[in-house]
């Protein structure tokens, strides 16, 4: 009897025992799951220090008729102002600065192809501009070898179009613009900024998700997201280069170009750009 009464208050020992194992390891603190913040390291820095482009990170635009866009580029001197730690871009109403040139107006732009790239990274642009009706300054990037749908790619960190109080900041992608899924994630944010003055626009490349940045806060994030659609996120299939020009008159927005205006310029003071760290 005794032994029995022994077994059964070691039996009742073992069960608190497990008993207390298991509520103290239901209620014991969970790690935390936050995701830290990615660490980039810095690749490049333009600061426009000179008096000339450097031809290490840029090459000018040329003019490309089959693209409605760069029908009005142009490489003249004029248009491009290195001086007082800055890049102004013009676009100018062309009479007789290009004599050899019958373009009624000319526009400028640099990119970074063929110089410098990212996959996954961050860049970053400090830049101002004015505001003339029919013409949109535009920073963005685009893939290096443009790959065909559905798996192309293009990032607008801002475009500003004609005398409008807010810029847009865009994803363009097949998912988006030929499946026309806009919505699902949403592509595009349209904040209200002073571009007159120096602002920093961003873009964060990552493995799951894009983030724009303003001034250091971030304005829109475009994740990937599992669907069977394709061509939702290309981004890291490729290098990325960045463009900053000037567009006038080439779609419905822009159909009156305001020259009493001319010129149009966008400055730029700096320019980033960082890879993400393994």
């Amino acid at each position: 009897m005794k032994r029995a009464n022994k077994i059964a208050s070691f039996a009742t020992i073992v069960c608190l025992i497990a008993c207390a194992t298991i509520y103290l390891t239901a209620n014991a603190k969970q790690p935390s799951r936050r995701t830290s913040k990615p660490k980039y390291t810095l690749i490049m820095q333009d600061d426009f220090n000179g008096d000339s482009l450097n031809s290490k990170y840029w090459t000018k635009m040329t003019r490309n008729n089959n693209v409605p866009w760069k029908k009005w580029q142009s490489t003249h001197p004029s248009l491009f102002d290195v001086s007082n730690g800055r890049l102004r871009l013009y676009g100018r109403v062309n009479d007789g600065i290009d004599p050899s040139d019958t373009a009624r107006y000319i526009l400028s732009g640099i990119e970074s192809q063929h110089k410098v790239y990212i996959k996954y990274g961050k860049v970053e642009v400090r830049a101002r501009m004015n505001k003339v009706e029919g013409c949109v300054p535009a920073i963005w990037m685009s893939q290096e070898h443009y790959l065909p749908y559905p798996d192309y790619a293009e990032i607008d960190l801002v475009e500003h179009i004609g005398t409008s109080n807010t810029i847009s900041q865009t994803v363009h992608t097949n998912y988006i613009d030929k499946l026309g899924k806009k919505d699902y994630p949403k592509h595009q944010v349209n904040p209200t900024y002073d571009v007159t003055r120096y602002n920093v626009y961003g873009i964060e490349i990552l493995p799951d998700k894009l983030i724009f940045t303003m001034n250091g806060t971030t304005t829109h994030v475009y994740p990937k997201i599992k669907t069977s659609e394709e061509g939702q996120y290309p981004f890291g299939l490729d290098e990325m280069f960045l463009k900053l020009n000037i567009e006038a008159g080439y779609n419905k927005w822009l159909q009156h170009v305001d020259f009493d205006n001319f010129p149009i310029y966008m400055d730029i003071d700096w320019v980033k750009f960082y890879k993400l760290n393994e």
